[in-house]
């Protein structure tokens, strides 16, 4: 064995700082630089300055749609007050009070037609006897 180990040093002397090197040179490649880990870092901060950004925009969007969505909301569980209802019932009132009056216009309109069909009519039996 002493033989063995004898013969084995003088070639593992050599060897080993051989692979140990090409070890170490294949362990630098694997692992990022400095500078690509300080460009990667700037990076990631501007991402997440765009990100934080987006989502205050977002979140004062959805407080502003919050808001609208309650007030709609508190409306519709509101009954209509007695005012309101009154303003309605009188608006109402009005538009049918002008529906009449047209109603009105349209019949005195057409009888004064009529009125003046059946004269016409009378004149023209008169004149053929």
């Amino acid at each position: 064995m002493l033989e063995f180990i004898r013969t084995i040093w003088p070639i593992a002397v050599v060897l080993l700082p051989l692979v140990t090197g090409a070890g170490f040179l294949w362990l630098k490649t694997q692992f990022p630089t400095k500078q690509d880990l300080a460009a990667a870092e700037t990076r990631l901060a501007d991402k997440m300055d765009e990100h934080d950004d987006r989502l205050d925009t977002g979140s004062k969007t959805m407080a502003n749609l919050d808001k609208r969505i309650a007030l709609v909301e508190d409306e519709c569980r509101q009954a209509p007050s007695r005012q309101n209802l009154q303003i309605e019932l009188s608006t109402m009132a009005q538009r049918i009070r002008g529906v009449e009056v047209q109603a009105e216009a349209i019949s005195s309109s057409l009888t004064t037609q009529n009125t003046y069909l059946h004269t016409l009519i009378e004149n023209h039996m008169d004149r053929r006897r």
